[in-house]
């Protein structure tokens, strides 16, 4: 769980994220640099939940696998959605100005793909990570819900 957690958080995750995100401002990236960061962001910390609850419920390889495969791609459908609203959201529904990532130089996915094509890229992205739950019928449900959960949040 140590392991697991700290893998999540830090260099090689959250922590590590953040750096890349920082050194990226101002900075023409490429998709590839961007999609690099977004794995490592806040993407990390939900695998890392994800894979724990997995590891205490004594998942099976496979089992683990595919929640792993899960978490990664909510997680990136997490950053895709936080790109968009960053880009539509008000005031009111972030709790800060909008369009702060346009005013650090920031590349987001909406900047590769537009905001229409971004929200659709992160809707793929819960999709994929839903099917994924096949082999869990119904009690993957709350995993189902969360995950779409992401893509229609306002804040």
């Amino acid at each position: 769980m140590i392991r697991e957690l700290a893998v999540g958080s830090g260099n090689l995750g959250m922590v590590g994220g953040q750096v890349l995100d920082i050194q990226a401002e101002n900075k023409d990236i490429d998709l590839a640099t961007l999609q690099s960061i977004h794995k490592h962001k806040t993407g990390m910390l939900i695998r890392a939940a994800v894979r724990m609850g997995a590891i205490t419920a004594g998942a099976t390889p496979t089992q683990l696998e595919d929640l792993t495969f899960y978490a990664e791609q909510i997680g990136l459908a997490f950053q895709i959605a936080d790109d968009v609203l960053n880009v539509t959201g008000t005031r009111e529904e972030l709790g800060k100005n909008p369009n702060t990532d346009a005013q650090r130089g920031k590349k987001t996915y909406p900047t590769f793909y537009g905001v229409e094509g971004a929200r659709q890229l992160a809707e793929d992205c819960v999709t994929s990570a839903n099917d994924r739950l096949a082999s869990f019928g119904t009690k993957a449900d709350p995993l189902r819900e969360l995950a779409r959960y992401i893509t229609s949040r306002k804040n």
